[in-house]
């Protein structure tokens, strides 16, 4: 049977909540990345090490997502820990190096 795209996003929704916030971030992460890359000849080193960060961020997410794939019980797995705490570190960068909100958007 064919489920209609609001029974799919039920369903995701139900086995793996955390997985939405995921791709909105990693949707996020690329747009800065493409923002930040379009510079890098001029980054400073606080937006550089951003770079890093969020280049780092969006391989663990997608490491997670193909775990998830797989069908591995990622719920367990550090890398749950580690995406929270990536995210805690590229916030405190950011506020840190006062890298303005402006410089991320397109």
């Amino acid at each position: 049977s064919t489920l209609s795209q609001a029974e799919k996003l039920r369903i995701v929704e139900e086995k793996s909540p955390e997985l939405i916030g995921l791709l909105s971030e990693l949707k996020q992460s690329a747009q800065e990345l493409r923002i930040l890359s379009e510079k890098t000849d001029k980054l400073s080193q606080p937006e550089t090490l951003l770079q890093h960060a969020l280049i780092n961020y969006s391989v663990n997410i997608l490491f997670y997502l193909r775990l998830k794939a797989e069908g591995g019980d990622v719920r367990s797995h550090p890398v749950i820990g580690q995406l929270l705490e990536m995210n805690r570190q590229i916030s405190r960068l950011k506020k840190v190096a006062a890298i303005s909100p402006k410089l991320l958007e397109a």
